[in-house]
């Protein structure tokens, strides 16, 4: 995942190990803060879908990602202070973390492009999911395939552009770009 570190990985994992899974976004945070996490750190787990087993909408998760971190440093200093609680410790049934808001999840297209941003893959789904028989139909080539054909080979091929380049040719003066189009099985890149 983007942004997030070897040694705060480990710590995350060392942590639920001896401690237990988590179980709110606060709660991870407060545990998590002492080992280096931080809020781009938080916000991509929470894109990633690491945190999913917290809360499955991971819109409601971002819309407290400064909340959660601003609890785990008021945490942190009042287990500095000695401040654990006005009675001297925790409620017998657990510490007692904010509400979550309501909100309605993300798209379906918003998930998988907050996955792209944050890991280079889609993990949950994958943006053509459903159109398969219509790439099928149209093209006559795989993005994967396309490197074994001799050049010069006429190709049709069918996916989604995952990135666009555009620039001013110094010699000429016109404008060309370069495409990437990805289908299920892997990239390639176009240029126009």
């Amino acid at each position: 995942i983007k942004g997030v570190g070897e040694g705060v990985a480990h710590a995350m994992i060392q942590e639920r190990v001896e401690n237990g899974n988590y179980s709110h976004l606060f709660e991870f945070a407060e545990r998590v803060k002492p080992h280096g996490i931080n809020r781009s750190v938080l916000e991509a787990l929470v894109k990633a879908g690491a945190l999913d087993s917290v809360d499955k909408n991971r819109k409601k998760l971002l819309d407290v990602v400064d909340g959660a971190m601003s609890f785990a440093d008021s945490a942190k200093r009042n287990r500095l202070a000695g401040q654990d609680s006005l009675f001297g410790g925790e409620p017998e049934d657990g510490p007692n973390y904010p509400s979550l808001p309501e909100l309605e999840p993300l798209s379906r297209s918003e998930l998988l492009a907050q996955e792209k941003e944050v890991m280079g893959i889609y993990v949950s789904d994958h943006p053509l999911r459903g159109y398969e028989r219509a790439i099928q139909l149209s093209a006559t080539h795989t993005c994967a395939s396309v490197a074994e054909l001799e050049e010069g080979t006429t190709v049709r091929l069918a996916g989604v552009i995952a990135g666009i380049r555009t620039a001013i040719s110094k010699q000429s003066g016109k404008r060309w770009a370069t495409v990437i189009l990805e289908d299920f099985t892997g990239q390639v890149t176009l240029t126009a």
